[in-house]
């Protein structure tokens, strides 16, 4: 997982949140054109969440800038059949060089 600390704090799945304004965000950090997941954070808003996440994560100061922090809650709806259903029908990739 990379030089930061920490690991990978998901929260579990299935379980309530104790507290509601407490939403997750997933914390990331650029690395050149990838992404490296650092962990999942609990906080009322995005900026507290860069904080906890420059704390919890021991990220030094000249790579603060390339940190990522998205609420959980904006992204794609969760409807579990859709990711399934796409890699069961998806068809071959064509051979290099073909």
């Amino acid at each position: 997982m990379g030089q930061f600390a920490g690991g990978n704090a998901a929260l579990p799945t299935g379980t309530a949140r104790l507290d509601p304004t407490m939403p997750p965000w997933s914390v990331d950090i650029i690395r050149g054109r990838r992404t490296e997941h650092l962990g999942i954070i609990e906080a009322p808003d995005q900026r507290e969440a860069y904080r906890l996440a420059i704390e919890k994560f021991n990220v030094p100061i000249e790579r603060q800038n390339r940190l990522f922090v998205g609420k959980l809650d904006d992204r794609t709806p969760k409807r579990p059949d859709v990711g399934r259903a796409c890699r069961v029908n998806r068809a071959p990739l064509p051979a290099r060089g073909a």
